[in-house]
């Protein structure tokens, strides 16, 4: 008979449906970290952001420094320089450290907090990062206000 209920059909249909149960199950826990994952990932860490400090990336040194037309042309080239220096520092920040942190080191970190990848150490892939973009904010700050005292003493 065609479904004849012999030990040899049982024997062969057993194993097929464990291996679909551990398939189904190997997928459900395939899925609950990837959701995991994905919240972990979701989450970021704003600290080092300054909406005042990105103003200044899109902007020009005559934007910071208006009248530097009527200037010398030697002094023209110190404020371009001293610009220059202040805006390196803040693309540096925002396109490397910044990225770094925020894309890479902190959700590392929330994958670990949800028990994923365990056997990475965020601190020594990453060094001393939280200490470089703080040194990197400071050094903005601190020159976007001597040069606001310096407008204020002319």
């Amino acid at each position: 008979a065609f479904y004849s209920d012999t030990d040899e059909a049982k024997k062969s249909r057993s194993p097929w449906i464990l291996k679909r149960l551990y398939d189904w199950s190997h997928r459900a826990k395939t899925r609950e970290i990837v959701r995991h994952v994905q919240h972990a990932l979701g989450e970021c860490d704003r600290e080092f952001e300054d909406e005042e400090l990105n103003q200044f990336l899109s902007k020009t040194w005559h934007d910071l420094f208006p009248g530097s037309y009527q200037l010398p042309a030697m002094e023209q080239k110190r404020l371009q320089a001293v610009w220059e220096l202040f805006h390196s520092e803040l693309k540096f920040l925002n396109y490397q450290l910044l990225v770094l942190r925020n894309v890479y080191k902190e959700p590392l970190k929330n994958c670990q907090v949800e028990g994923c990848l365990l056997t990475v150490e965020p601190d020594l892939l990453f060094g001393n990062l939280d200490e470089l973009c703080q040194i990197s904010v400071s050094f903005c700050r601190e020159f976007l206000n001597s040069l606001s005292s310096a407008r204020i003493t002319k």
